[in-house]
């Protein structure tokens, strides 16, 4: 018998709480996970926390539409009571879309990130980025990092912009990047931005729909 669940939640961070941070989104979970009544795994030690990840933090004022959050049970659940009994204990601006478990061994790993600007940026500005081989930026530790590689993909749409960022062992760029790479960086106020997808690396292992 395993000795704990594995099971990977889709939600959606929107509305007031896309300026909540990485950490307070962590903490706003664990208080969550204690109201459904959860059998939640624990961290050893003087502090046990529960167990579980986000794979991708989502930057501050950037709302989410199909997050991923993998959280460690000690007994199983039913998938779809699980989504009941989260979503009654999360804090409005949380949505819990969907939940499978996984089979023993499995674990998100991100491939890469999907993003909409609601701004028109014109295609000569992304055909511009494109072009570029090198597109070194500065970041506040005063680091320069070549954010192309990165890069996948950038189109523009009706009165938007879409671009996806490959997520890599060296790092990933950060979506307000792309944007001061588009619209230069005293574009004010910032365009509003939201995280479509988290897209994840096939697993040789499929999901569980429940237990």
């Amino acid at each position: 018998m395993a000795s704990f669940y594995r099971y990977r939640i889709r939600f959606s961070k929107r509305r007031v709480l896309r300026f909540i941070s990485h950490r307070d989104l962590m903490d706003a979970f664990a208080r969550s996970f204690r109201r459904a009544g959860l059998p939640v795994r624990m961290s050893q030690g003087f502090h046990p926390r529960p167990r579980f990840s986000l794979p991708v933090p989502l930057a501050l004022g950037i709302e989410g539409l199909d997050e991923v959050l993998e959280l460690d049970l000690i007994c199983p659940l039913d998938a779809d009571e699980l989504v009941e009994k989260l979503g009654q204990a999360t804090p409005d601006g949380i949505d819990i879309l969907s939940a499978s478990l996984l089979e023993p061994g499995q674990k998100a790993r991100a491939h890469s990130t999907t993003y909409r600007v609601h701004q028109k940026i014109g295609p000569q500005a992304v055909d511009r980025l494109l072009a570029r081989a090198e597109c070194r930026v500065k970041r506040r530790n005063g680091k320069e990092v070549d954010i192309r590689p990165f890069i996948k993909h950038v189109s523009p749409c009706d009165r938007a912009c879409e671009f996806e960022l490959l997520v890599t062992n060296a790092g990933t760029a950060k979506p307000r990047e792309i944007v001061d790479e588009l619209l230069g960086e005293d574009a004010d106020p910032p365009p509003l931005m939201t995280r479509t997808a988290v897209n994840l690396e096939p697993s040789p292992n499929k999901e569980l729909s429940g237990t």
